[in-house]
């Protein structure tokens, strides 16, 4: 299992995103995004289905019911994965989690700012917001690799999720 580990300095697929995000004009945009130190990571459960996951977990939202998590899955080899699982008790108490796959958000809450890319139609918004995850990995330092190259496909979903979720806090600044 993969540990969670602290890098003093900013890991270098981390530094080229935030470059990407200086030259692209979108710091004032980013800085309006909470930091990764307001997030809520979590160490994972101790269940065989999350083997291969990351050794913590990041709360995306929920309910009173039910809570969302996104985990990551590292590769040496190849680009790590966004896995997002609804957890629930059942009736006896015991946790369930269900995988969400694809874009099947339409009936559950996310916490600002991942609700705005939830909302986004199709595969698309949950790319948008699979990028912006793993941007938030390496932000918290949980990881300082999450592309198998330098994360130059990541500019594109993450430009437009900036943009969406500026355009949607300007347009209801009280998440309404």
């Amino acid at each position: 299992m993969l540990q969670s580990v602290e890098f003093p300095d900013i890991p270098a697929q981390l530094a080229g995103i935030h470059g990407m995000i200086y030259r692209k004009g979108l710091t004032d945009k980013w800085n309006l995004l909470p930091p990764a130190d307001a997030l809520t990571f979590a160490p994972k459960d101790d269940d065989p289905v999350l083997k291969d996951m990351f050794a913590r977990k990041l709360f995306l939202g929920g309910d009173e019911n039910e809570q969302i998590w996104a985990y990551l899955r590292p590769y040496r080899a190849k680009t790590s994965e966004i896995h997002i699982f609804i957890e629930r008790l059942d009736k006896k108490g015991s946790l369930l989690k269900e995988e969400v796959i694809a874009d099947d958000f339409k009936d559950h809450q996310l916490m600002y700012p991942f609700e705005i890319l939830r909302t986004k139609e199709g595969i698309y918004g949950r790319h948008m917001l699979n990028v912006l995850l793993m941007v938030y990995y390496m932000e918290a330092r949980q990881t300082n690799r999450i592309w198998s190259g330098n994360g130059s496909t990541a500019i594109k979903p993450l430009t437009i999720a900036i943009n969406s979720i500026d355009k949607a806090y300007k347009t209801f600044p009280n998440g309404k």
